[in-house]
């Protein structure tokens, strides 16, 4: 049997770590125990019936001896039951693949019939994990499911209906079993672990909480489970327990980097790190990371993504509370990533945040659309800033030369926004230029200092024509 590695990845990036390979074989370790090869009758029939459960010791060879009566119902019936006891046959234990001696406690129901086997109460797990190695795990699964029906305790056949479970995929079923064994024993840690490493990362977009928990419990049956360490960071780093991811992260970094993981997939877990870092306030660590990442997978922009997202989400709410100083550094850094996508929002957000101010400084707005404009010549907000930001410049110095490039601009973001469908922000541009090039304005100005779009961008794909 195999252990199986997550199928999916911790939710913000869909990134894998892989685990042990399938060729890496995962066996159940587990001592085998005797049992009746052939049930005898007695030698006399029975006079009365009733329950007899019998002891016996059986070599190494398969010779047996009757060693005592452990419970009866109706001792006039025990001569019967010791004697089919004596005369069956018996295969032995096998411990690592050769016989040993072993006892065993054999159930028999004795009627006036003759004597039958209730149950082999030590062999029951034994078939259930004879079962599992032939991979036969929806058989196991019912068998073990069997036989908790009568014994709930029995801690060993609990795990063993969680590993029947894993087995067949349905993880959510394995952690109920292995929720209701106090101890897990260390044959089953493994794929314990991974059961709920996987329910875990599952919860990561809908129940962090949850995710988090169950997580960490993987990470208690077996703390060199990078899978699980990987799990645990991402739903940490998703509840936004930045502190916690960033300490889990390096574990996990640390565990495969002795390992023979790819520089990719440790490039994967660099990257969830330096967003961890982000977020708890180490820029500086986000810095190395980043670095690192670089190194280990310089064709990948995964990582100047991560950190370009999470660069202008601090720049959005430092905008918002009026920080503009903050906004403007964490856009420049998102803009310095050279990440195109990322670079435009960034220009058009740090445009937007000194259009929001009292005394707009429209030559600075005007360098960030150049910039926005530069990445995309046809993106509808990049010319409706630079449009913006000559209006501004023409109010100050009304000439003709600088109201035709403004306008020029305006229009061609008009007409982009049409093209896209937006609809509100053609509209927008329309009452820009009406209040600001308006034959009743007695001083010429731009429209009232607002951002052109009405807010910040938040990034993603096709920005050209977003707006307010």
């Amino acid at each position: 049997m195999f252990p199986r590695t997550l199928a999916a990845a911790a939710a913000l990036f869909a990134i894998a770590l892989p685990l042990p390979s399938p060729a890496q074989q995962y066996q159940i370790i587990g001592y085998v125990a005797p049992r009746i090869a052939a049930l005898a009758q007695p030698s006399t029939p029975p006079a009365g019936a009733g329950t007899v459960v019998i002891q016996v010791r059986v070599e190494s060879d398969g010779s047996h001896q009757v060693i005592k009566i452990i419970k009866s119902t109706n001792h006039t019936v025990d001569g019967a039951a010791r004697d089919a006891a004596q005369r069956s046959k018996y295969t032995p234990a096998m411990n690592a693949g050769k016989p040993v001696p072993a006892f065993i406690d054999v159930a028999f129901r004795v009627t006036a019939s003759g004597v039958e086997v209730i149950q082999d109460t030590k062999g029951v797990d034994e078939q259930v994990t004879a079962l599992l190695r032939n991979g036969r795990y929806a058989a196991a699964k019912a068998q073990a499911a069997a036989a908790l029906s009568q014994t709930p305790s029995d801690a060993k056949l609990r795990q063993l209906l969680g590993v029947s479970e894993y087995y067949l995929n349905d993880y959510q079923a394995a952690v109920e079993a292995f929720s209701h064994v106090s101890t897990i024993a260390g044959d089953y840690r493994t794929i314990a672990s991974e059961s709920f490493a996987n329910v875990a990362n599952k919860l990561i977009s809908t129940d962090t909480q949850q995710a988090v928990a169950l997580a960490l419990k993987a990470t208690e049956y077996n703390a060199d489970n990078a899978d699980a360490l990987y799990t645990l960071g991402a739903a940490q780093l998703a509840a936004k327990s930045y502190t916690d991811a960033v300490a889990t992260l390096q574990k996990t970094r640390t565990l495969v980097s002795g390992g023979k993981s790819s520089e990719k997939v440790r490039a994967n877990i660099d990257t969830e790190l330096m967003v961890a870092q982000i977020g708890a306030g180490d820029m500086t660590g986000a810095q190395t990371t980043l670095a690192e990442i670089k190194k280990l997978d310089p064709s990948s922009t995964t990582a100047q993504r991560a950190m370009g997202r999470k660069l202008l989400e601090i720049g959005n709410a430092a905008g918002a509370n009026g920080d503009v100083a903050a906004a403007l550094s964490a856009y420049n850094q998102a803009a310095a990533l050279s990440v195109t996508d990322i670079a435009i929002v960034a220009d058009l957000n740090a445009g937007n945040t000194l259009a929001k101010g009292l005394k707009p400084d429209f030559a600075q707005i005007k360098a960030y659309a150049d910039k926005a404009l530069a990445i995309n010549a046809s993106d509808a907000n990049a010319n409706y800033l630079e449009g913006y930001a000559i209006t501004g410049q023409w109010a100050a110095k009304p000439n003709d030369e600088l109201k035709n490039q403004a306008m020029s601009y305006l229009n061609k973001a008009k007409s982009l926004a049409q093209g896209a469908g937006n609809a509100d922000l053609a509209s927008q541009i329309d009452t820009f230029v009406k209040n600001s090039f308006g034959a009743a304005k007695a001083t010429p100005q731009p429209a009232a200092h607002s951002s052109p779009s009405g807010g910040s961008y938040s990034g993603g794909s096709g920005y050209g024509g977003g707006g307010g």
